[in-house]
């Protein structure tokens, strides 16, 4: 109950503040008269190809975690519905993906769980590598630092590897003691099987991700021209790019937190860019759309499909 409070609380606060910066800081709505341009096609292309290349790369990962073949257009009907829910209600839409996966294609908790962590992990990864690339960001470590860090994972690494039998024993003795636990630990075991065969495969999706996010980052950029806006294609993948890092890093997820990060983002690299939050809802409900439009190709296709069956 107080966990349901807390977040209500958060996504009131994150809803004034756009309120605030909306109608307090002169904002022209009359600039959202751009969706209705004719350019705006490119931009909902653009979104397309992002979706299914996405769900492309899920699919990829759920083939390999569950060594066995999948239906592309069903997996990504799944997917894409899981999100439609998840941006009408915050977390439920990863429930509905497994409900979905587990009923229709008997996928179990360990492979969704498995497939969605890498599929968060190597996002994630990817837009910190763009990030790097593009020099939004840089890693330096000293080198006391470095050789503190070397000898910390020497000496962990020395001291499992001398307690190993016993450490595996006394974790194996204790979890085993639970049937579903010992069944999940299964699971587990054979995904890991999976993973360790087809590691070379998982690069090569590695590399799809980076690929990703330049298309994502491309398709911003080109809707913030198309809003009317000078900026150049590095200017606006350092916006883009922390708004997204800074989205995961964030546990909460409300309706308005991303568009509310863009604008704390914009101010801070390009302050001349204006009215960035209403560009913000706009390439939201540019995605949304794009998502409709192919969740109902699918299930359109489907039904076509079983209409054909019957009358053949």
């Amino acid at each position: 109950m107080k966990k349901k409070y807390l977040n209500l609380f958060f996504q009131i606060v994150v809803l004034v503040f756009i309120v605030q910066i909306i109608f307090f800081e002169e904002t022209d709505l009359k600039k959202l008269t751009f969706i209705f341009s004719a350019k705006i096609q490119i931009l909902l292309i653009l979104s397309l190809l992002s979706k299914i290349f996405l769900t492309y790369l899920f699919y990829l990962l759920l083939k390999i975690v569950c060594s066995r073949n999948f239906n592309f257009f069903e997996t990504s009907n799944f997917f894409l519905q899981g999100g439609i829910v998840n941006q009408l209600l915050p977390g439920v839409g990863f429930v509905y993906k497994y409900y979905k996966f587990n009923t229709q294609a008997g996928v179990s908790v360990s492979e969704f769980a498995t497939s969605q962590a890498l599929w968060s992990f190597f996002i994630f990864t990817a837009y910190i590598l763009l990030a790097v690339l593009f020099g939004y960001t840089s890693v330096t470590i000293s080198k006391f630092s470095l050789i503190f860090l070397l000898v910390f994972i020497i000496c962990i690494t020395v001291i499992f590897y001398i307690f190993r039998y016993n450490i595996y024993d006394h974790i194996k003795s204790s979890l085993l003691k639970i049937n579903r636990i010992s069944n999940f630990i299964g699971q587990i075991k054979i995904v890991k099987d999976n993973m360790m065969k087809y590691s070379l495969s998982l690069f090569y999706i590695f590399i799809g991700f980076i690929i990703l996010g330049l298309l994502q980052c491309f398709n911003f950029f080109v809707g913030l021209l198309i809003f009317g806006s000078d900026i150049t294609f590095i200017s606006s993948n350092y916006i883009y790019i922390s708004s997204t890092l800074a989205s995961f890093i964030t546990i909460v997820n409300f309706f308005g937190l991303f568009e509310l990060i863009l604008h704390i983002s914009s101010s801070i690299f390009n302050p001349d860019l204006k009215d960035i939050i209403l560009f913000a809802f706009a390439f939201r409900l540019i995605n949304i759309l794009a998502t409709l439009i192919l969740i109902i190709t699918y299930n359109t296709t489907k039904v076509t499909k079983m209409l054909l069956q019957l009358v053949l």
